[in-house]
């Protein structure tokens, strides 16, 4: 599905990227992105409040774990979001359903705001 909303650069610079972490590191990033998507949806499930420190540090992960994924590539980024977007069985695959999505949007908001200071 990403091939629908991506470049062939974009898609080369993935492929490089799976191949220099390894297979062991993609495994373990597959772990723990399933452990952050569940964690949060525990949170949005429970109507936890984005600010409380639990969902502050998921949300630092799961940034984190982007970032990993596409090397810090903000196109990359971009063409994910699209996707997710605009592929609801991408966001199924991933376990990730709208009302996650913005309750994940609310904790990357709450990252970026210049105030918040380091809660984890």
């Amino acid at each position: 599905m990403i091939e629908n909303c991506s470049t062939q650069e974009q898609l080369d610079a993935l492929a490089a990227r799976r191949e220099a972490l390894g297979g062991n590191a993609m495994r373990k990033a597959e772990q723990d992105r399933a452990e952050v998507i569940g964690g949060m949806k525990v949170h949005a499930d429970a109507g936890t409040d984005p600010r409380d420190p639990e969902v502050h540090a998921l949300a630092k992960r799961w940034r984190a774990l982007i970032e990993a994924f596409t090397g810090g590539d903000a196109g990359i980024e971009r063409s994910l979001d699209r996707m997710y977007a605009s592929e609801p069985k991408a966001r199924e695959h991933a376990g990730i359903d709208e009302a996650l999505m913005q309750y994940v949007q609310k904790a990357w908001a709450v990252l970026d705001e210049p105030s918040t200071p380091d809660l984890t």
